[in-house]
């Protein structure tokens, strides 16, 4: 069994499924009115029957020792080989596949291996969190504008060889045991720095490890509408002190200081409408 995001695994699962999954949508766009289920038997005849660059030979050729005739071959009196010979081409053609199959095996280890290093992590280490294949931050802009990673967190302990429970802030709302592939190391002296997090209280912010946080300037505003309502709720992009662009962050109207909104409408006309996705107080990207 093979998943997704694993460059270990060859994917010819996946590869397979999304074959099939081309083959009936094209089905569909000629036809919408045609039952998709009365293609699977034609669909199989034609994958099973297909070349395999892994095995060298089809699935037909695999099973029975000779490749199957197509309906319109089916008129060809082409002489065969005798019965009592099929068990031993059979045998051949499997034993040939198995070694294509170990070969290709080898060759995908050795582009991996001439690609990829060995991870070695402790407890106490810290790394980042690759922001991809199923982890984002909320409220973060698109990730080709956003930041690649996030971090660093703190590991608490491995879990095994290939993962690791980090020590996340409650903002972050995945499962803290996370595979060693979804992270990087933090290397000492980095210029990388820890995201502030969500505001929490009015004016500026102290993480739970006392570091303090201080607005330095807005930068937008906008009006969303969340929820079955509808109810418009203000939040304005907030520029940390200190921080890059990266860490910008839409914060309520609630929890900024009136003296900066003073500031910010001083020199700004009135907010932006958005309209908010059904997820009911789900942050939006900003606008880049």
């Amino acid at each position: 069994m093979t998943t997704a995001y694993h460059p270990q695994a060859d994917g010819l699962a996946e590869r397979r499924n999304q074959t099939v999954e081309t083959a009936l949508r094209l089905a569909y766009i000629e036809d919408p009115n045609l039952d998709w289920k009365t293609l699977i038997p034609s669909l199989q005849w034609h994958l099973n029957t297909a070349y395999n660059t892994s095995t060298k030979t089809s699935a037909h050729e695999l099973m029975y020792g000779f490749p199957l005739k197509g309906p319109l071959e089916a008129v060809d009196r082409t002489a065969s080989a005798e019965a009592d010979e099929l068990p031993y081409i059979k045998e051949a053609l499997r034993k040939q596949a198995s070694l294509a199959m170990d070969l290709a095996a080898m060759k995908a280890k050795r582009w991996y291996d001439a690609k990829h290093r060995p991870i070695h992590l402790k407890a106490g280490d810290k790394v980042y969190l690759k922001l991809h294949q199923g982890y984002h931050q909320p409220g973060r802009p698109p990730k080709k504008w956003s930041q690649q990673r996030e971090g660093p967190f703190v590991i608490r302990r491995m879990v095994g060889d290939l993962a690791c429970e980090l020590d996340l802030p409650e903002q972050i709302k995945v499962h803290p045991v996370i595979s060693i592939h979804h992270l990087k190391p933090a290397h000492e002296g980095c210029f990388e720095e820890a995201h502030p997090g969500p505001v929490e209280v009015t004016k500026d912010f102290t993480d739970q490890e006392g570091e303090f946080y201080e607005v330095d300037k807005l930068l937008d505003v906008r009006v969303r509408k969340i929820g079955r309502n509808r109810k418009p709720v203000t939040e304005y992009l907030v520029h940390w002190k200190g921080w890059g662009s990266m860490h910008d962050q839409w914060v309520r109207k609630e929890e900024i200081s009136s003296k900066a909104l003073d500031e910010f409408h001083g020199q700004t006309t009135g907010p932006r409408v958005v309209r908010n996705s059904k997820a009911k107080g789900r942050s939006e990207s900003s606008d880049m």
